[in-house]
């Protein structure tokens, strides 16, 4: 992906211009996020230089409906970093100022992922949804991840002393965790897999995994309806192995293993962990991966 290293580059030059203009500063900005990535992204480059919020909630970020005093605080941020490809559904319908609010996949519409008709569903914590037009998982490419994470220093430069080797460390570690996947996922090329969730389009696409996914809730068991669509797409796409979110239901992970399909998981890390950060999560994933056989 050479192209995306140039535009780092670019992203790189343009920071370190705009911060040398622009030193000096003295407060303590804050830097609002719309999900954990991000937040991740913004504590690795900027550290205790912004104050970072990602606000706690239950269930995916990318369908939180915040209260009205939580969209006030997003819009009086110094910083606000938004993800992009249809992310966040609460976004469109609130006025942020431009000035201070950074899209971080603008520019890469090109790798933007189209769904065909995901339908509505419920999780079990929150009303139904509709998953939208467009994945919007980008970081499990860590490709784009990197793309994201310049975009998030450049962002950071207008507002704080960041440091060029603070985004580079962060660089290095998402193209060793890409390299790793690749090598862990090298050996199952060719094999159908399940997702839980329509949630890892841009995991299949950056490895080439033949993957089609149903709409399972690990805390969830599901219906009869559900498993017949399960057993559909087992008649064209003969998996074993599933990924899921979340430590699934034990009855459904032995249902699952009753027809030969074994349950991993893969947590796409929307949400900040209880436990580790975005990378040992990451780290955790790459390990389930290496135990499919």
């Amino acid at each position: 992906m050479k192209s995306g290293y140039l535009f780092v580059a670019g992203l790189l030059l343009a920071g370190c211009v705009y911060r040398a203009e622009q030193g000096g500063l003295t407060t303590r900005p804050t830097v609002y996020t719309v999900n954990y990535p991000l937040a991740y992204f913004a504590e690795r480059i900027a550290g205790d230089q912004v104050e970072t919020v990602f606000p706690e909630m239950d269930g995916d970020p990318a369908f939180w409906q915040p209260e009205s005093d939580q969209i006030e605080a997003f819009k009086k941020a110094d910083l606000i970093l938004l993800n992009g490809a249809d992310y966040a559904k609460w976004v469109p319908a609130v006025s942020f100022p431009p000035e201070r609010t950074v899209n971080t996949a603008a520019g890469l519409e090109a790798e933007f992922i189209a769904l065909n008709g995901t339908g509505s569903h419920t999780h079990s914590e929150g009303a139904a949804h509709v998953h939208g037009d467009i994945a919007f998982t980008l970081w499990l490419n860590p490709e784009l991840a990197v793309q994201q994470a310049a975009a998030v220093y450049q962002a950071l430069a207008s507002i704080a002393e960041v440091k060029e080797g603070d985004l580079e460390k962060l660089i290095a570690d998402l193209e060793a965790l890409d390299a790793d996947l690749a090598q862990a996922f090298q050996a199952l090329e060719g094999r159908p897999l399940l997702g839980s969730h329509p949630v890892y389009q841009y995991l299949a696409a950056r490895y080439d995994l033949s993957m089609e996914s149903v709409h399972w809730e690990p805390d969830s068991e599901p219906d009869s309806a559900m498993w017949r669509e399960l057993e559909d797409i087992l008649e064209t796409h003969h998996a074993d192995v599933m990924l899921w979110e979340d430590d699934p239901l034990p009855q459904v992970k032995q249902a699952l293993a009753e027809k030969g399909i074994k349950s991993i998981v893969f947590n796409p890390c929307g949400n900040r962990p209880d436990d580790g950060d975005f990378m040992t999560v990451m780290q955790a994933n790459l390990a389930a991966v290496k135990t499919i056989k």
